[in-house]
């Protein structure tokens, strides 16, 4: 349970650097400042990010989510020592790459995991011990609505969301005997820049027998871009409300997983009941291991 009280306002700018492309973020943190990290992207580069985050009350940090261990575990030790304890830690950081499965590199597949997912992991192992010898604090990841649903030319990225997932729910389940939580917003499609042109890259191994296809992918997404249906704004306070337990979250008690958007809702909804209706239908297929009686 987060403490009612006003949070210390630290903003640590997360740049995630990944061979051609610097990482971008689904846009809704830097719709609220309130929280208590937020990304960094091509059209926002991190001098400026930082310099727009700057303010009478807040102090501001850089981090490059991808660093070696030590050195983000350097900046929570600094970061704690500003108020004394961090309340919130909102991983936020991650790009994509379009391209098929098949023609993505194994560094693009690495770097794509390596910002979305390995690197927020390190930043949460990093400030984890502080909030643990408190007994308070949570962990806030960002996942995408593309966890539940396979979309064409962003398999990837869909993956290191879907695992991102798991490892909440798995994370809040060790954390909280601890008075610890950790939550994963899933949101839709809002209108932010995230899919912008510009903002993403396309992977170096182009197969010709995919290209049309992803093609059509690539156009369907540019053709949603400025036309999303979510308010980066209300997304973001809702977001806030949830961390804080006040507003829509108030008095409730608050899921492990929230669906941000009546996109993931639908999706999310028609993949479960995909998966009800598969388990009525094969359920009755089962395999049992039999041990040979000596």
């Amino acid at each position: 349970m987060v403490e009612r009280r006003r949070l210390s306002c630290l903003q640590i700018p997360l740049c995630g650097t990944s061979g051609r492309q610097r990482s971008s973020t689904s846009g809704l943190s830097e719709s609220c400042p309130a929280l208590a990290l937020s990304g960094s992207s091509p059209a926002h580069p991190l001098a400026s990010a930082t310099s727009s985050l700057s303010s009478s009350q807040t102090e501001t940090l850089e981090l490059e989510v991808t660093a070696p261990s030590d050195e983000l575990h350097a900046i929570a030790k600094k970061a704690v020592a500003i108020y004394g304890h961090v309340d919130v830690l909102v991983n936020n950081a991650g790009f994509f790459v379009g391209g098929a499965i098949e023609e993505f590199t194994p560094q693009e597949t690495y770097d794509q995991f390596n910002t979305n997912l390995f690197g927020p992991l390190n930043v949460a192992r990093a400030f984890l011990p502080y909030m643990r010898a408190r007994r308070a604090g949570m962990i806030a990841w960002v996942g995408s609505l593309a966890s539940w649903v396979p979309i064409v030319n962003l398999g990837v990225y869909g993956s290191t969301k879907i695992a991102m997932r798991l490892f909440s729910m798995t994370l809040n389940d060790e954390i909280t005997p601890f008075g610890l939580r950790s939550i994963l917003f899933e949101p839709g499609y809002f209108r932010t820049p995230f899919i912008a042109p510009g903002r993403s890259d396309v992977s170096t191994n182009r197969i010709n027998d995919y290209r049309e296809m992803c093609g059509r992918a690539e156009a369907a997404l540019q053709a949603v871009d400025g036309n999303q249906l979510g308010d980066p704004e209300k997304g973001a306070q809702v977001m806030v409300d949830f961390i804080r337990g006040e507003g829509q979250a108030a008095g409730k008690n608050v899921p492990t997983v929230i669906h941000l958007g009546s996109d993931t809702v639908r999706d999310a909804a028609r993949v479960c009941n995909e998966t009800l209706q598969r388990i009525d239908e094969w359920g009755g297929f089962r395999l049992y291991r039999f041990s040979r009686r000596s």
